[in-house]
C-alpha cells in the first residue's frame, strides 16, 4: 500500500513496453569531435604508447581482482602488542619457498597479510662458516623482483655472510631492502658493527644484527646500547637450513632482549616457528616470527598459517 501523494505521483501504462519507454528513453545524441579525438590520438603516441609496456601488469593485477582483495582485508598498519606497543609481525622466510618462484611467493604474502606494509625475510647466505656452509640463491636482483611482483612488502635481507661489505649493504639497498640485518659471528667487534649499522642507516634501512643459537646475549649488548639497532634477531635454528628444530633455550635470549631493551622496535624469533611454538615465542617477548616451512608448507594454504600465527602473537605477545 502507497501513501495516497505516492499514488498521486504514478502513472500507469497499458503495457510493459509503454511503461519501459517511459522510463528508459533517448535524452540527446551525442556526436564525435574530429577535434576531440585527434587531441586523444596524440596524447596516446605521447605517452601512453611509451608507458603502456609498463602499466601492462599492473592493469592485470587489476583485472585479476588482487587490488580489491588486498583492499578488502587491508588496514592501516600491523596490530600492536599489549603492554610493549611493539608491533605484532609474521614474516614469511623464502628461504622455504619455491627457488623458482620468489615473485609469486611475495605476491602470497602480499594476499595472505591482513595489513599493508607486511614483512617478507630473505636470508643471504655464501657457503662460510657463518652460514654453517650453507648457500642461499638469493641475492639483490631477488629483492628487485619482490618489490616489483608486491611494492607493499617490507624486504628484511639478513646477511649471513663472512664480509658484509658496504659495497654490499650498498647494492641491497638500491634494490630495495626496507631492513638490513647483519650476523653478529662475521662482524669482529662492536666499533666494525656500529660503522656498518650507521652506514646501514644512512642508506634510509632499518638497521638489524643477528645471533647465532651459541651466542650470548652479551656479546651484542653494547651495541644495542649504542642506540645503532633497530631490531634484533634471535636465531633458534642452525643458520642456513629450514625445517630444523625448534630450540627452546634461544628463548632465554629473548626474554633478556626484551626485559633490557623495552623501547626496542623489534624483537625476532627466527626458526623453528610453528603453531606450537609460535605462542612460546611470543610468551617469551619476541614481536616478529620468522616462519618458513610452516607457512610455505602448511596443508591449507599460507593465508590461514598466516592467520594462525599472527593470532598466537595477539594472545600470548606482550
Amino acid at each position: 500500500h502507497y501513501p495516497l501523494r505516492r499514488q498521486r505521483q504514478m502513472c500507469i501504462r497499458d503495457s510493459v513496453r509503454a511503461a519501459v519507454h517511459a522510463m528508459v528513453h533517448q535524452a540527446r545524441v551525442v556526436e564525435p569531435e574530429a577535434g576531440h579525438a585527434a587531441q586523444y590520438d596524440a596524447l596516446y603516441r605521447a605517452v601512453y604508447r611509451h608507458a603502456s609496456h609498463t602499466l601492462a601488469p599492473l592493469s592485470r593485477r587489476l583485472a585479476s581482482g588482487w587490488a580489491r582483495r588486498l583492499a578488502a582485508r587491508a588496514r592501516a598498519a600491523p596490530l600492536a602488542l599489549r603492554p610493549s606497543g611493539r608491533r605484532a609481525l609474521v614474516v614469511p622466510s623464502l628461504l622455504a619457498a619455491d627457488a623458482g618462484a620468489y615473485a609469486a611467493a611475495a605476491r602470497d604474502i602480499e594476499a595472505a597479510a591482513s595489513y599493508l606494509g607486511a614483512w617478507v625475510h630473505v636470508d643471504v647466505y655464501d657457503g662460510s662458516p657463518i652460514a654453517a656452509g650453507a648457500y642461499s640463491s638469493m641475492g639483490p636482483a631477488t629483492v628487485a623482483a619482490i618489490r616489483r611482483a608486491a611494492p607493499s612488502l617490507h624486504v628484511d635481507v639478513h646477511l649471513g655472510v663472512a664480509h658484509p661489505t658496504r659495497s654490499l649493504i650498498d647494492e641491497f639497498a638500491a634494490a630495495g631492502a626496507g631492513s638490513i640485518t647483519m650476523q653478529w659471528e662475521a662482524l669482529g667487534s662492536t666499533g666494525a658493527a656500529e660503522e656498518l649499522a650507521r652506514h646501514i642507516r644512512d642508506r634510509s634501512c632499518l638497521v638489524g644484527v643477528c645471533i647465532a643459537p651459541s651466542t650470548s646475549v652479551d656479546a651484542i649488548l653494547p651495541l644495542l646500547r649504542a642506540g645503532v639497532c633497530d631490531l634484533v634477531d634471535v636465531l633458534c635454528v642452525e643458520p642456513g637450513r629450514g625445517g630444523q628444530q625448534f630450540q627452546e633455550a634461544c628463548l632465554d635470549k629473548v626474554r633478556q632482549i626484551a626485559y633490557t631493551f623495552p623501547s626496542l622496535p623489534i624483537i625476532q624469533a627466527d626458526g623453528g616457528i610453528s603453531e606450537r611454538t609460535a605462542p612460546l615465542a611470543a610468551a617469551a617477548g619476541a614481536n616478529a616470527l620468522v616462519a618458513g616451512s610452516a607457512l610455505f608448507g602448511a596443508p591449507n594454504g599460507l593465508s590461514e598459517a598466516f592467520d594462525a600465527l599472527e593470532a598466537a602473537l595477539i594472545e600470548h605477545g606482550r
